[in-house]
């Protein structure tokens, strides 16, 4: 986050960053390696007292959107 500032970019600009390095690593994977959805995060997981991500949160989401 404060990388971000320093920089002064936007999150759209982030984003937009984020994406296009995505798509060039995508050019050398096979159709069937690659992932169908990506979604940029600019707040961090809520986490367990291990540090482990709590997906349980995450997952109705993912959940919603594939029609689960």
């Amino acid at each position: 986050m404060e990388d971000r500032e320093s920089k002064h970019l936007t999150e759209q600009q982030i984003e937009d960053l984020v994406r296009e390095d995505v798509r060039k690593q995508l050019a050398e994977l096979s159709n069937y390696k690659q992932p169908r959805k990506i979604e940029v995060r600019f707040e961090e997981f809520e986490k367990t007292t291990t540090q482990k991500i709590k997906r349980y949160l995450y997952a109705i989401d993912t959940a919603g959107e594939k029609g689960l």
